[in-house]
């Protein structure tokens, strides 16, 4: 007898014929796959069957896998003459197609967050009939991207038959830093030469965790040769699982401000605690940046940083400062921009203000208005190749010096402008203008000639 797919069916399997009742002592299981059929063997005694009759079985099929079921069952009856008792053997064949789509995996990742551990979902699930042996479960993830490995490792219960309608869950763990992203993938060996396989792309949600605060005092009008003081404070509402760099960038248009320190000294204020650091300031054409040592990676949350650093404010012709900011760590990226409402008002010649700062980088006019001569000053905090290019209004060179490598430190140069025949020539006031470029200058100053 061959059964196929899953079904409750009635088996003919004993037939009489002759001109006597066939009589059957029992019907009992004698081996083969047992679990997969469902007979009522407490009904199959004492039976008595009239000539060509047939002895009807229900059975249950209810396989466990897939392929080729069958199980052996010894009838004891009387068909032999003078009513002897003899034994045979029944074979009961049952024959399981089962579709891949009969085991329905699902890999369910939430919404991952940088630098904490998270937790995805891998859920197994037989919706056929017939049961399914999952051999083996495989995480392929990748170590050099983020770290996964399940939660309980599942071959403390595999292999495991899921019977129709069953599932199991599998938790795994998800870390990954920010900027990352991967393929999560998992592969299900199932009845021995089955393969499934899911998979999910891994990209963490850089959480909003620091805001931050740009302010200054004063807030008024400012001259080249003020001190500007930037107010910043930043609160953190949650720390990292792991140790993690906390860096700042401030961009500055630094023909306005420069830095006057060179270290940043900073507070924190922890639950009601304060606590006082400092840490380096690196200076680059574009930006300030500096981070937070390594004992501030012990902070619980909610967490107030903050600090205060002064600016000179140099000649410059923009009339407002405005400050790009970046927090930066392995769980955060924060941007934002500030617009300070603070006006810068140019020097002209007018109104000269004399500046002489030997903390950084500038050049200056000795005196001015000049009669026969220019005195330019240049200061250097490095070796550096300076050019220098005097024009008149009409945009004409009247006098240059061209690519120069001065070294570190103070230097004047004298511009003879008696020099030149054309300027001979003029009778009235003249205005020229003296620029002068470097790796760390670049200014334009504006100066008088008086006859």
């Amino acid at each position: 007898m061959s059964i196929f797919s899953n079904i409750d069916t009635i088996h003919n399997c004993v037939y009489s014929f002759g001109n006597e009742a066939l009589t059957i002592d029992n019907i009992v299981l004698i081996g083969g796959d047992t679990n997969s059929f469902i007979i009522d063997y407490a009904k199959l005694y004492e039976l008595l069957i009239e000539p060509n009759e047939y002895l009807e079985i229900p059975i249950t099929f209810v396989p466990k896998f897939k392929g080729l079921h069958k199980i052996f069952l010894e009838i004891t009856h009387d068909a032999n003459p003078n009513y002897l008792r003899s034994k045979d053997t029944i074979e009961i064949y049952g024959n399981c197609i089962t579709e891949n789509n009969d085991l329905i995996v699902k890999l369910e990742t939430p919404i991952i967050r940088s630098c904490v551990t998270e937790e995805a979902l891998l859920t197994i699930e037989n919706i056929g009939e017939a049961s399914i042996i999952i051999d083996s479960v495989l995480l392929i993830g990748q170590p050099n991207i983020f770290i996964s490995n399940f939660k309980n490792n599942p071959q403390n219960i595999l292999p495991i038959e899921l019977q129709s309608k069953e599932k199991i869950s599998l938790l795994i763990n998800i870390y990954i830093e920010r900027d990352n992203i991967g393929i999560l993938s998992a592969e299900i060996f199932y009845n021995s030469e089955n393969k499934i396989e899911v998979s999910d792309t891994i990209a963490p949600q850089t959480s909003t965790i620091i805001s931050a605060i740009i302010s200054a005092k004063p807030t008024n009008t400012l001259l080249p040769g003020d001190t500007l003081n930037l107010l910043f404070q930043s609160n953190i509402t949650e720390k990292s699982e792991n140790n993690f760099e906390y860096k700042i960038n401030l961009y500055l248009n630094k023909r306005v401000l420069f830095c006057l320190e060179e270290n940043c000294h900073f507070e924190i204020n922890n639950n009601g605690k304060n606590n006082f650091n400092s840490t380096n300031i690196k200076q680059y054409e574009d930006r300030i940046e500096f981070s937070l040592p390594t004992d501030f990676f012990e902070i619980e949350r909610p967490t107030i940083f903050k600090f205060e650093l002064p600016f000179l404010v140099l000649h410059a012709h923009e009339k407002e400062i405005t400050i790009n900011y970046e927090l930066i760590s392995d769980r955060c990226y924060y941007p934002g921009i500030t617009d300070l409402d603070i006006s810068v008002t140019p020097i002209c010649a007018d109104s000269l203000r004399l500046l002489k700062f030997d903390g950084f980088p500038y050049s200056g006019i000795n005196q001015n208005p000049i009669t026969d001569e220019i005195e330019l000053i240049i200061n250097l905090l490095e070796d550096d190749i300076v050019s220098v290019v005097v024009y008149d209004l009409l945009g004409k060179e009247i006098y240059k010096i061209d690519d120069t490598i001065f070294e570190k430190g103070k230097h004047k140069i004298k511009i003879n402008m008696q020099a030149n025949d054309d300027l001979l020539l003029q009778t009235n006031n003249a205005v020229y203008f003296v620029h002068t470029k470097s790796k760390t200058i670049n200014t334009t100053l504006k100066i008088i000639m008086q006859k």
